[in-house]
């Protein structure tokens, strides 16, 4: 007969990152539910309001690459390559 085994905590991350690891995870988990949702509504022909309410401005996208933690100077680099 085998022993019981309980799961056990991993220590390799403090408690603190334990806990956001898990909001983040019921987060993505509550996502999903509703992208699934949306995805059902779209196959019955149905609208769908996905949240944008105006095209994004260059503010806007600097602001999401600065959270995403791309410099402001690559992406100067990037427009000046496209440019070429």
């Amino acid at each position: 007969m085998r022993p019981k085994t309980t799961p056990t905590r991993n220590y390799s991350q403090p408690p603190s990152a334990l806990a956001t690891s898990t909001e983040e995870t019921a987060k993505a988990a509550a996502n999903v539910v509703a992208a699934k949702e949306r995805v059902e509504r779209l196959r019955k022909g149905e609208d769908v309001f996905v949240g944008f309410t105006k095209p994004p401005t260059a503010e806007d996208l600097a602001r999401i690459l600065r959270e995403a933690g791309i410099d402001p100077v690559d992406c100067a680099r990037v427009n000046e390559l496209a440019s070429v």
